[in-house]
């Protein structure tokens, strides 16, 4: 049961990088089997080739993915604009290929195997790093990352509807972004230690001024909520803080939303005013509806990526009690974000749209992998 456990929600730290050894080279359209070759290096082709079993074939294509990843990131950081558009068309082509592997019919059970659930991780990290990637190179390379991106999306719902039985709702008025996490195959628990540092200092090519002064933060915290999560390492006082930023920024959202006057935490516990409460300023003054949803979305993909890194150290019945908090919390949540939803509608903001459906997104991924470890039944 504790090798379960991480999956049970479906989030969560970066595949770790498997050794493509030294018989690396791209064999060489159009079957499947033929079209598997020439994607594969031999080594790749004959791991692939020794067994039918899905779980195992899938986790060569999490191999083949990794190498061409790792391709592709030096090919951006040097821009090599030919070699990029030639690795971004081998994800596409990757993409499709693990989408129609013909084993996964022959065995429906292996569909919610450690393997599977790893390949998620790493598609919805993929999906991510094209997102950012795509605003740093010229339109001309615009189809190659539209493809990539379009072929991963599909393969991750068709992922996700294994491991859940159906994908996440969503919202089909727009097309939906994939849910972020680090850019950066960085290894497990790289948001949990070192939140992400501003774009500028990504291991990307820097993007343009006028977005990075828009976005100066990915995770929109606070100074102060970052020393917190530096702080503490114990699981159920990081879920503590996670869940404190996530509702202090739906609380925003509300009091500025009604018109309330600003109250600090402390201040609500009382019922009085001291001078101190008086002069103490709202450390989420100067941030946009867009950056409250950003950090409540970073907040509860925090969550799971902990419980992912850390399930393994904590005892079984404070890993219960950690879930049932979640569960209860995010179940008041997601009602408190349509709201917001509607608000985007009404100022036709669509960056602001979308972004409250990638929280409601993780949101429900995260109640729904809480009530599986739970044994609750779905609503």
């Amino acid at each position: 049961m504790r090798n379960t456990l991480a999956w049970m929600i479906v989030v969560f730290a970066a595949s770790a990088a498997a050794a493509a050894g030294q018989d690396d080279s791209p064999i060489a359209p159009c079957s499947h089997a033929s079209q598997t070759k020439r994607m594969l290096t031999a080594r790749e082709h004959r791991e692939y080739l020794r067994s039918s079993d899905y779980k195992k074939r899938i986790n060569v294509y999490r191999n083949a993915f990794t190498r061409i990843s790792g391709a592709l990131e030096v090919q951006a950081r040097q821009r090599q604009h030919e070699e990029l558009g030639q690795s971004l068309d081998a994800l596409a082509e990757l993409a499709d290929l693990a989408f129609r592997e013909p084993s996964r019919e022959r065995h429906p059970k292996h569909w919610r195997s450690s393997q599977v659930r790893k390949l998620e991780i790493q598609v919805r990290k993929l999906v991510q790093l094209l997102e950012d990637m795509s605003f740093s190179f010229p339109m001309e390379l615009r189809d190659n990352f539209v493809v990539a991106e379009s072929n991963l999306k599909r393969l991750r719902e068709q992922l996700l509807e294994g491991l859940f039985g159906s994908p996440p709702k969503k919202d089909r008025d727009l097309s939906w972004l994939s849910l972020p996490l680090d850019r950066a195959f960085a290894g497990p628990a790289y948001f949990m230690a070192f939140p992400p540092e501003p774009a500028a200092s990504s291991a990307l090519p820097s993007i343009s001024q006028g977005r990075r002064a828009v976005r100066p933060r990915d995770d929109r915290f606070t100074e102060e909520e970052l020393e917190k999560l530096r702080y503490f390492q114990d699981l159920n006082k990081r879920v503590d803080v996670f869940l404190k930023i996530a509702e202090s920024r739906l609380d925003e959202i509300h009091r500025r939303m009604t018109g309330s006057e600003y109250a600090s935490p402390d201040e609500k516990k009382k019922k009085k005013k001291s001078k101190k409460d008086e002069e103490e300023s709202n450390p989420l003054e100067f941030f946009t509806y867009w950056d409250m949803v950003r950090a409540y979305e970073r907040a509860i993909d925090g969550i799971t990526v902990n419980i992912d890194d850390k399930h393994k150290f904590v005892e079984e019945g404070k890993l219960k009690k950690v879930m049932k908090k979640l569960n209860k919390q995010v179940q008041k949540y997601i009602p408190r974000l349509e709201p917001v939803k509607q608000l985007a509608l009404d100022r036709k903001d669509e960056e602001l749209y979308k972004a409250v459906g990638k929280a409601v997104e993780i949101s429900e991924i995260a109640l729904k992998g809480s009530q599986m470890f739970l044994g609750t039944p779905e609503k």
